[in-house]
């Protein structure tokens, strides 16, 4: 009886896990978006967007959309938006540019685009926002972190550490705040230590159910091309 317990229990557990998840289908349209919006942000160096730099921008994914732990939140009782986040670290430094130039800078290249000016919230402490329209049911926003590249010196355990720009609200001024997503995303993968085990079975799975001939489904030519970010272990699943 005990057993049978647990086994309810434990389905009616991976249920909700289930249902809070996001779809192959979602994920698929939050990538091709954020992947657009980098493309974006990086041919703005070229275009002269970024005086300071010496290079294109770094961009990449943070957060629960890279780690495999991203679920639709609750908010005032009702579903809310995905949160998908973004960081676009311009290359330059502390020295060569303040905290302020640097968020300017990127929310001035988001608002150069039609369709993502009309999407941006107002300036965030951190972050510019971009809100995505809902897709059957589901919608998402993108938070899109400017940032650059700390000294390693000034962070010698953190590979990869970033200096995030960080707005007071109350006082409107700027400063830098320390942060490292790469260093982060290392961490917690080295601690997944169950995904090897766990991929190919679950790959499977969602490789099969995107040949069916249900509508929007995305499709996979290949186990191999189901996306790492959509396995779940039991430590994404208890996140």
């Amino acid at each position: 009886m005990m057993a049978a317990t647990r086994r309810n229990i434990a389905a009616i557990l991976s249920q909700v896990a289930h249902s809070l998840d996001i779809s192959p289908t979602d994920y698929d349209r939050a990538v091709r978006s954020y992947g657009a919006v980098g493309k974006w942000l990086e041919d703005g160096y070229e275009n002269g967007a970024y005086p300071e730099s010496s290079n294109i921008p770094s961009i990449y994914p943070q957060g629960s959309i890279s780690l495999g732990t991203i679920v639709r939140p609750i908010k005032d009782g009702y579903e809310s938006d995905f949160d998908v986040d973004l960081v676009c670290e311009l290359q330059s430094s502390a020295t060569a540019m303040s905290s302020e130039a640097t968020k300017a800078e990127v929310g001035e290249r988001l608002k150069g685009n039609d369709t993502y000016r009309k999407k941006l919230d107002s300036e965030g402490k951190r972050c510019w926002t971009l809100t995505y329209a809902e897709s059957e049911g589901i919608g998402f926003h993108m938070d899109v972190l400017p940032c650059i590249p700390s000294p390693s010196e000034d962070h010698p355990d953190y590979p990869g550490a970033i200096s995030i720009t960080n707005k007071d609200k109350t006082t409107g001024t700027y400063v830098w705040k320390p942060g490292s997503p790469k260093g982060y995303g290392q961490w917690f993968r080295d601690q997944n230590v169950t995904f090897g085990k766990m991929t190919r079975q679950q790959k499977q799975h969602l490789f099969e159910q995107s040949r069916s001939h249900q509508p929007g489904m995305v499709k996979y030519a290949s186990i191999d091309d189901v996306p790492d970010q959509l396995v779940r272990t039991p430590l994404q699943r208890a996140i």
